[in-house]
């Protein structure tokens, strides 16, 4: 019956979480980069 339209929410809330996991990971390695004595 919904079963697309339950996959499509589950597809589209697992981008937001990757894209949120994604900005995460470039913040601390943004923060490490920017903190290192190089």
């Amino acid at each position: 019956m919904s079963s697309k339209h339950m996959l499509i929410g589950l597809y589209s809330g697992l981008h937001v979480t990757s894209k949120i996991k994604f900005s995460y990971i470039f913040t601390l390695i943004y923060t490490i980069i920017k903190f290192s004595p190089y």
